[in-house]
């Protein structure tokens, strides 16, 4: 089984490292997601009509958040315990597009969110400056974007396998480190 997004290549049963440019959109990262497979030829049952499916999930491991985007709040009674709802998994992602530059925050809404059992507050990241988003996603270096399960269903089996798609790095960032004034070229008026 052969899985892409774009031309990244996803490591079936191991990470897809992926670095995500936040300072630029259109890049050649990412793509449309498709999925090939070969059925053996020694000890199979001839297939017919097999089926595919890609999806991406993720879970919410805590409310610090380990994933870009929290889109839903379900909060215990007061007091007690609040917990967060995910509503960026793609559960069709076959023919879908994903890319890891700043379309990766566009296309799926992504938001940063804070909440309590009063207080549901998020912000998405398409409103949000650069330095924001390269410090959040700082914090976020070897975490999990999304679990990827491709699934091949034929007559007689079904063959499942699993990637995480981890952000290994970003880039398209680059802080100010001086500003330097030609005096000559200034004109007031």
């Amino acid at each position: 089984m052969t899985v892409k997004i774009g031309n990244v290549e996803v490591v079936m049963g191991g990470d897809t490292e992926v670095t995500v440019d936040i300072g630029h959109d259109n890049t050649d990262r990412g793509g449309e997601i498709t999925m090939e497979y070969q059925l053996s030829e020694v000890y199979t049952i001839a297939e017919s009509e097999v089926t595919n499916a890609i999806a991406l999930t993720h879970e919410c491991l805590d409310a610090s958040g380990d994933y870009f985007a929290y889109q839903g709040v379900a909060a215990g009674t007061p007091g007690g315990t609040s917990y967060r709802l995910d509503y960026d998994d793609i559960s069709e992602g076959l023919g879908k597009s994903v890319y890891f530059d700043t379309r990766l925050f566009a296309d799926y809404n992504f938001a940063y969110g804070t909440s309590s059992f009063y207080d549901t507050d998020k912000t998405p990241f398409s409103e949000m400056d650069i330095t924001t988003i390269k410090n959040y996603c700082d914090s976020r270096i070897g975490k999990t974007l999304w679990t990827l399960t491709a699934t091949a269903t034929g007559t007689y089996t079904t063959f499942t396998a699993e990637s995480d798609i981890v952000l290994s790095e970003i880039d398209g960032w680059a802080e100010v480190e001086g500003i330097n004034v030609d005096p000559s070229q200034i004109v007031f008026s």
